[in-house]
């Protein structure tokens, strides 16, 4: 699996984690559900704002989305 693909991935499995489907995300995002879809699909094109609030709505610090894409945790 390449490293965009891993990223959408991880995404994914934290959403599975919280308990969050697309559309419960996109909800509580503010970002459209088919917005969040294609993000996920193609999740290079996340901007840093979508990261920040689609990390806040997992309860995870945004590093933690962007591990998978950069290979560590921003310190």
């Amino acid at each position: 699996m390449d490293k965009t693909a891993a990223l959408g991935q991880h995404i994914r499995d934290l959403m599975d984690n919280a308990g969050h489907s697309e559309n419960s995300l996109a909800e509580t995002t503010g970002v459209p559900r088919v917005t969040l879809r294609r993000r996920l699909d193609a999740p290079e094109n996340l901007s840093v704002g979508e990261i920040a609030r689609i990390a806040a709505a997992l309860h995870v610090e945004p590093s933690a989305l962007t591990e998978y894409y950069y290979g560590e945790a921003a310190a």
